[in-house]
């Protein structure tokens, strides 16, 4: 079974939580299983010069965002018996944090559509994508409206984890169309409209073929109104 990893973050790497331990640690195990497992993230400007320099480009590629095609370069490298994949783009990754900029909703855009364009250049598709928390959400969600009609992407199931159900992705509407290209009429209530934005977890929930939580007790907490954060 060949499975792609996607996330946001992972140890040693890049870390603002306790997504960047789960990135860092599954990995490791599940390869155990004999399972061909990768993962991909972006390549941050905070990653340490030392790991940077264990990095080797393996393909480049244009990415279409909104109007604009934007440069995409993949570097690889194996990190404990793990293949780690990063996308390399210096104007939305190069800084001195890895969120909370004016743009994340574009930043994470454009690395929805760098990972799902990656496939044929990497020439791995992958029989799952596992993605985690807003970041990575739209992938489940172009991979089921969009990529779904592309050659060798039919049979790609989606998994997507929610570690943080606070933190979701809510972005005025016009990233929806603008930057990620998704039909006007997927900006309803049934879809990706949340009170009056778009909202990139909602966009996984919807389309994933499996959801998971980080344990059984937070599954049952956003259940109820209190922890269901709308």
């Amino acid at each position: 079974m060949k499975v792609l990893f996607v996330v946001s973050e992972s140890v040693p790497f890049a870390k603002s939580g306790g997504l960047g331990d789960v990135a860092g640690a599954l990995p490791k195990e599940i390869i155990k299983l004999g399972t061909d497992i990768r993962v991909m993230m972006p390549k941050y400007g905070i990653i340490s010069e030392h790991v940077r320099s264990q990095m080797s480009k393996v393909v480049e590629y244009e990415v279409q965002v909104g109007w604009r095609k934007q440069y995409c370069g993949i570097e690889v490298c194996n990190h404990e018996g793990v293949l780690y994949y990063f996308v390399d783009n210096i104007y939305y990754f190069n800084r001195d944090s890895m969120y909370g900029h004016y743009d994340d909703g574009e930043r994470f855009a454009f690395f929805t559509r760098a990972v799902l364009e990656s496939f044929p250049h990497l020439d791995f598709y992958p029989d799952l994508v596992h993605c985690h928390d807003w970041h990575t959400a739209m992938v489940p969600f172009l991979l089921r409206t969009e990529y779904i009609h592309k050659p060798n992407y039919h049979f790609i199931k989606s998994l997507f984890t929610i570690h943080n159900l606070h933190f979701q992705g809510i972005f005025p509407k016009q990233v929806l169309s603008e930057l990620l290209m998704v039909p006007q009429w997927f900006y309803t209530h049934e879809h990706l409209e949340f009170y009056g934005n778009m909202n990139f977890m909602k966009g996984a929930l919807l389309a994933s073929d499996y959801i998971t939580t980080v344990s059984p007790t937070y599954r049952n907490e956003i259940m109820h109104p209190y922890f269901g954060e709308n």
